[in-house]
């Protein structure tokens, strides 16, 4: 395949593989908790020169279409998530190990039952003039849930996903000048599962290495705006032909676009991107094919205990649907967060989402609706219970492919 054995050039969206202490200074304010929950946070526990932190949440459901079809099943859902992470050095180098499982377990289906895990390793630093960098290993056992964008309908139990990551990024700034880049590999693996009415399902053929390399290069107009160039090049190489048709579905694209981020006295701040992706393809059937890609961002502190934000965007995506080359999302999310008594946490938000495949089969499509809404008490900087509600609509093109879907999670937990 011609594109494929192209050399990466390293031509993008984003600056992804970077961690929060590594983005640009206006995405970092827009994952930072108010000051006044800080109090509240947890603070670790020291031990032989490291630092320990963490904590273990268990989870009541109550979700009347576990399975997400447009035939709903209710049943509920018992999860209990733990993690444990250890940093280790002093300032500006750090080596931080993480670790993480999840177990959930279903009462009237126990072919849903699962297992998630986690796994990393990262070693980071800060030098002259705020530039940083870092080198992070990681790998994750996750599960393909029913309902899941890629997930194959015909799929009795939940597909688990290997995921193995090496990612190197490199932040530099030089007064008003920044630039950086980001080199990623990452090795997929999916497992057969059992398929509904017996037989099993051939997931191994969407196995597949992905190499990234991406760049951004910007200048502070002002003290309260950047903007930027960002470019990425990514290659998928999948390591088996589909099934029936023979189909490889490896690929190549090149994303290119233009930015600004801006931080309005901490009042506002925001991020805001667009530009062009070319995708091209080994299968001589999936033409290539150029797309309008956007994303943007924006945090506004309405007060100092009501924050609102939103996000919109335009991507092309990878998909697991056999006879589609890739998918077009499209969709906006706007949250609200107030601070009720400094520990209870009200949280609502609702937003859309469009999904538009190319490739073999014309006029696929899928729409999704989502509305949610919750509280957290804080009891201290340790135990923490929380009510969630979230509501889920889908509407499909594939014959019974929509589904309406509704949750309600009791939570309990403690961090160290």
């Amino acid at each position: 395949m011609r594109p494929v054995v192209l050399t990466l050039l390293g031509v993008l969206a984003g600056f992804p593989a970077l961690a929060a202490e590594d983005e640009p200074r206006v995405v970092i304010a827009l994952k930072e908790a108010d000051e006044q929950l800080r109090a509240l946070e947890p603070k670790g526990v020291p031990v032989h020169g490291l630092m320990l932190h963490g904590d273990i949440e268990t989870r009541l459901t109550f979700d009347d279409n576990v399975a997400a079809t447009a035939h709903p099943v209710p049943d509920r859902v018992l999860t209990v998530a733990t993690a444990l992470s250890a940093t280790s050095g002093p300032h500006p180098w750090l080596v931080k190990a993480s670790l993480g499982a999840e177990e959930v377990r279903h009462a009237d289906n126990p072919a849903l039952d699962h297992r998630n895990l986690t796994a990393a390793a990262r070693v980071s630093g800060e030098g002259w003039d705020r530039s940083r960098a870092h080198v992070e290993l990681s790998w994750a056992r996750g599960h393909e849930l029913p309902g899941s964008v890629d997930a194959l309908g015909a799929a009795a139990r939940p597909v688990p996903v290997d995921r193995a990551v090496a990612d190197v990024a490199v932040l530099a700034r030089t007064g008003r000048f920044l630039a950086g880049g980001t080199a990623t590999v990452a090795r997929l693996r999916h497992q057969d599962v059992e398929a509904v009415g017996g037989g099993m399902i051939d997931q191994r053929h969407r196995d597949r290495w992905e190499v990234s390399l991406s760049q951004r290069s910007g200048v502070a107009l002002t003290s309260m705006l950047d903007v930027f160039v960002e470019a990425r090049q990514e290659l998928r190489r999948y390591t088996r032909l589909t099934p029936l048709l023979r189909i490889d579905r490896s690929s190549l694209s090149n994303d290119l676009l233009i930015g600004a981020a801006f931080d309005m006295t901490e009042r506002m701040a925001g991020e805001v991107m667009w530009g062009r992706s070319l995708r091209q393809y080994a299968f001589p059937l999936f033409l290539p094919h150029a797309e309008t890609i956007y994303r943007g961002a924006v945090k506004i502190s309405l007060t100092t205990l009501t924050a609102l934000s939103g996000r919109a965007w335009q991507s092309v995506e990878e998909t697991g649907a056999l006879l589609q080359a890739a998918v077009i999302e499209t969709g906006w999310y706007v949250g609200v967060e107030h601070e009720l008594l400094r520990q209870l946490v009200l949280t609502a938000g609702g937003g859309r989402t469009r999904r538009r495949y190319l490739g073999l089969v014309g006029d696929l499509w899928e729409e999704d609706a989502t509305v949610q809404v919750g509280a957290e008490y804080r009891v201290d900087h340790r135990w923490f219970v929380g009510l969630d509600g979230r509501w889920e609509d889908r509407v499909s093109a594939v014959r019974d492919g929509g589904f309406t879907r509704t949750r309600m999670t009791l939570r309990l937990g403690a961090r160290l």
